[in-house]
């Protein structure tokens, strides 16, 4: 019995030995998990017997003079643009006569590259951070139709009616062109734990335009008729934000969401054109409205996952995902209603008696991949 209790106590000497020695080499080497400003990177601390990982926070070594303290990214998008406001034309089906069919034509826009820039400054020891970033978009769509020049007619849904028969051929055009700046601070909480949370708050400045064109002829003469809506926005306001991240060695889980409230102008103009046998030269008309200012809520988020690694004297980090955007009732354009149809007017322009005000949301999603490099 007592040689067992001898042997017992030798051996808890030895491991108590071993443990001490072990965390007198680790001495300042470890940084506080509490204070760690770097993740969502996983922490690689340097010992004296190698390199060891921890899934949570990557720094060069464990001295607080390491940390980060300047980011910058650069996001690659492809997004497709979108609004309320893409029918350009009709397509109509006049026979039987008791019973003519319509059918609006409508501008399906494409995905198109974009761009998002970005650079932030870490605070040292505050999980506290400063942000700002600029995402610019320009895309541009079209479409086009045709009827029989027997059997069917088209125009813009404002000429059709009894008699207005001038055009079969229809084609339409829709720039987006959408730009927004955003400076935000934000804060990280749980910095250096699997789950980490960062809250921000800041200001947007944005601009949102839309330019929708049509075109219509006649395959058998020369009267043709043309008109661009061109909308306009631009705001700034609040924005404030969540990210949530979950964290493994080198892997990051990533979602984010903000919403934003934009004070600003916004102005509509229509222009028309009419050629015919009477004007041949053409017969340009325009609509004007007076600028109005508006507020214009919206939401922004994204998923992604992302891969963080060393890279000289810094992280690298690449991220892939999804994002969507919505900007409510951003889009302004009218409804001409009451026109007199080319029967009336010889076909020589547009008279109409009243219009429409219309407002329809403004959207963009798609994937993305994004780089950044922390030093």
């Amino acid at each position: 019995m007592k040689t067992a209790l001898r042997y017992f106590l030798a051996a808890l000497a030895a491991l108590f030995a071993s443990t001490s020695i072990a965390g007198a080499q680790d001495v300042g080497a470890t940084v506080p998990e509490e204070l760690s400003l770097t993740a969502p990177y996983s922490r690689l601390v340097s010992r004296q017997d190698g390199e060891q990982e921890d899934p949570f926070t990557l720094v060069a070594n464990g001295s607080y003079d390491s940390f980060p303290r300047l980011k910058t990214s650069a996001s690659l998008l492809y997004l497709q643009p979108g609004s309320g406001s893409l029918e350009y034309g009709t397509l109509v089906y006049p026979f039987p006569a008791a019973s003519p069919h319509w059918e609006n034509q409508a501008i399906r826009p494409n995905f198109a590259p974009a761009f998002d820039l970005g650079v932030s400054y870490l605070v040292p020891e505050t999980g506290n951070d400063l942000r700002t970033s600029w995402t610019h978009l320009d895309s541009t769509s079209s479409a086009s139709f045709a009827g029989n020049a027997v059997t069917n007619f088209a125009g813009p849904s404002y000429l059709i009616g009894p008699g207005g028969s001038n055009y079969n051929l229809g084609s339409g055009s829709v720039n987006f062109r959408y730009d927004a700046v955003n400076f935000e601070a934000g804060h990280l909480f749980r910095a250096g734990r699997p789950f980490q949370v960062r809250v921000f708050g800041g200001v947007q400045a944005a601009s949102i335009r839309q330019n929708l064109s049509t075109a219509f002829a006649d395959s058998g003469s020369a009267d043709a008729h043309s008109d661009a809506t061109n909308s306009e926005f631009a705001g700034a306001g609040p924005r404030f934000g969540v990210n949530a991240q979950y964290n493994r060695p080198h892997l990051q889980f990533v979602g984010e969401m903000a919403a934003v409230a934009l004070i600003g102008t916004q102005q509509t103009r229509m222009d028309f054109n009419t050629i015919s046998t009477l004007l041949p030269a053409g017969n340009p008309q325009s609509f004007t409205s007076p600028n109005a200012t508006t507020i214009v809520p919206g939401l922004d988020s994204r998923l992604g996952t992302a891969y963080s690694f060393r890279l000289g004297p810094g992280i690298f980090k690449i991220e892939a995902g999804y994002q969507a955007m919505i900007y409510m009732d951003a889009i302004n354009s009218y409804t001409l209603t009451q026109v007199a149809t080319p029967p009336v007017i010889g076909g020589v322009g547009v008279f109409f008696a009243t219009a429409e005000h219309l407002q329809n949301n403004f959207t963009a999603h798609g994937p993305y991949l994004s780089t950044s490099f922390a030093f």
